[in-house]
């Protein structure tokens, strides 16, 4: 008995310090990990978007697809261009898509920000062969081979962004 207490104590004294430092790198950490996300998001922004952005962002709410997690519009030198977060479901999980669509509602770009697809097939959806695509809202996609989970749930992004910015253009939302 007297063994189960000691024991038992030091397995809790360990397992309070681990805790512990497990918090503190936590909190060491998390600062610079969304510092580094927002990096990645702008990033992927002026990739997406036709043009220099020239003002501040206006912000939508996403009116009808489940799969877009933001919209926002920029003005550019180009005109109006929006950058749309898609977050479909891929092979190996979420696929964070920044979609960019100008003032017509035609994509200008697509980004893959975040995904954790098989490696040599699935994530062959970050190549700018692939993703060159979806320019000009081109219907007729070259699949990835071995990756049609992949390939689809990028098609699924970009045409949701499609719709829900075209949902903006018509005035549906101001």
């Amino acid at each position: 008995m007297k063994l189960f207490v000691k024991y038992g104590g030091i397995l809790c004294a360990i397992t309070l310090i681990m805790g512990l430092l497990l918090g503190l790198v936590n909190s060491v950490t998390e600062p610079v990990i969304e510092q580094l996300a927002q990096q990645t998001r702008l990033q992927s922004i002026k990739e997406v978007l036709s043009g220099d952005i020239t003002g501040d962002e206006i912000i939508y709410e996403v009116q009808s697809s489940r799969y877009i997690e933001s919209i926002a519009e920029y003005p550019t030198t180009e005109g109006r261009g929006f950058a749309v977060t898609a977050v479909p479901k891929g092979y190996g999980g979420t696929i964070s898509l920044m979609i960019g669509l100008n003032q017509e509602g035609v994509v200008t770009g697509v980004s893959v920000m975040d995904m954790s697809e098989t490696a040599g097939l699935g994530a062959k959806a970050k190549e700018q062969k692939f993703l060159e695509q979806f320019k000009n809202n081109n219907t007729e996609i070259t699949a990835i081979t071995g990756a049609t989970v992949t390939t689809n749930a990028v098609k699924l992004g970009v045409s949701e962004a499609i719709k829900e910015v075209g949902i903006i253009l018509k005035g549906v939302v101001k």
